[in-house]
């Protein structure tokens, strides 16, 4: 619950300033604020050095570094929080995602398996694992052959 609320709180924030700049991104005239960043990471970051400590925040910031593929940093900040909740599957799947990201396939498909050792019937409905270690051996069939 209190996830959800930090969560909800983060997300609010981050859309109104979103709507008040104009969009994902700030124009400046012809581009992406000078740090090249979304907005929405920008407003995490902030947040995070206001509460260094909150998992929330720095759950949240993981999630939108790995979506704007940032895989090694978002991977650092998922790590943080998975440390402290290493049952949480939502930061588990999220995790093997950075680990892939970074080529990191091996990890990538341990953190999948946690999945499946803490939810099996979750992890094939709503995490897919499947299609997620289809996609790992792709990787590892790519990567031996470059």
């Amino acid at each position: 619950m209190k996830r959800v609320f930090s969560f909800i709180i983060c997300a609010v924030a981050a859309l109104l300033f979103f709507f008040r700049a104009g969009g994902l991104y700030a124009d400046t005239g012809g581009g992406i604020v000078s740090s090249g960043e979304s907005l929405v990471i920008q407003q995490y970051r902030k947040a995070l050095l206001l509460d260094p400590k909150n998992l929330n925040i720095r759950y949240q910031l993981g999630v939108a570094l790995l979506k704007e593929k940032l895989y090694p940093e978002a991977l650092e900040h998922l790590k943080a929080v998975y440390y402290n909740s290493p049952n949480d599957i939502e930061v588990i799947y999220y995790l093997g995602l950075s680990y892939a990201g970074v080529g990191e396939h091996g990890l990538a498909a341990d953190a999948y398996k946690r999945i499946e050792s803490i939810d099996e019937k979750k992890a094939k409905d709503v995490y897919e694992v499947g299609k997620l270690y289809y996609n790992i051996g792709i990787a590892y069939q790519k990567k031996r052959d470059a």
